[in-house]
């Protein structure tokens, strides 16, 4: 499975992408959500996993932008953030996310996320 990673912080996107890479997935990398959003549109991706706290394009701004674009509506977006106000955990589910990791994250967990998004998403 081709996965993105899109963080504002260079560690963080090194520390998925390893924890990833190591679970069999090629993983690529965004540090923003226009960079994100420009890859998107040159690479075939399966699966989003997104900074929610970026600057100038959120997370719940790039998963807006994604889902209103028909040729990248059906990518499953999941956020990844420190974030536990209900509020933008809810902002986030209404623009499409399909779901949140909190941060800091154990290894086992987002391997497990991105198992069982794959496993509901029919992604191989």
């Amino acid at each position: 499975m081709k996965i993105l990673t899109v963080d504002d912080s260079k560690v963080v996107r090194l520390t998925i992408a390893l924890t990833l890479k190591q679970a069999g997935h090629s993983v690529v990398e965004a540090e923003s959500g226009e960079d994100a959003l420009k890859l998107l549109r040159s690479e075939k991706v399966d699966l989003v996993i997104s900074d929610f706290n970026m600057p100038r394009m959120d997370g719940s701004q790039l998963v807006r932008a994604i889902k209103q674009d028909p040729d990248l509506r059906a990518i499953p977006v999941i956020m990844l953030t420190t974030e536990h106000a209900r509020k933008r955990l809810d902002e986030a589910r209404e623009a499409g996310a399909v779901g949140w990791i909190h941060k800091p994250f154990k290894s086992e967990q987002l391997v497990a996320a991105v198992k069982k998004l794959a496993e509901k998403f029919g992604i191989s």
